[in-house]
């Protein structure tokens, strides 16, 4: 089970550093974990990424959280489909 997440942002996207570290916690790290995981899997097993509402509902005032969600959400979609 991969479960990462911070947010703290409002609707500005002035601060590029923020939506960075959104991306790199929410997003880069689910990756991170997910392909851990599929080494240590040998051929079977199951990857469960946690999200939240906002992977598929709009959120206003935290673009970089719902964008890093629905990413995390597509990414293990992908995943599964690959596989």
């Amino acid at each position: 089970i991969c479960n990462a997440g911070i947010g703290g942002e409002t609707a500005s996207l002035a601060d590029s550093k923020k939506w960075k570290e959104i991306i790199e916690i929410n997003l880069q790290s689910q990756m991170e974990g997910a392909r851990l995981a599929v080494r240590s899997m040998q051929g079977s097993g199951s990857i469960i990424l946690v999200a939240s509402f906002g992977a598929v509902y709009p959120m206003p005032f935290a673009p970089a959280y719902a964008a890093s969600k629905a990413g995390a959400l597509h990414f293990v979609r992908s995943l599964a489909a690959h596989s």
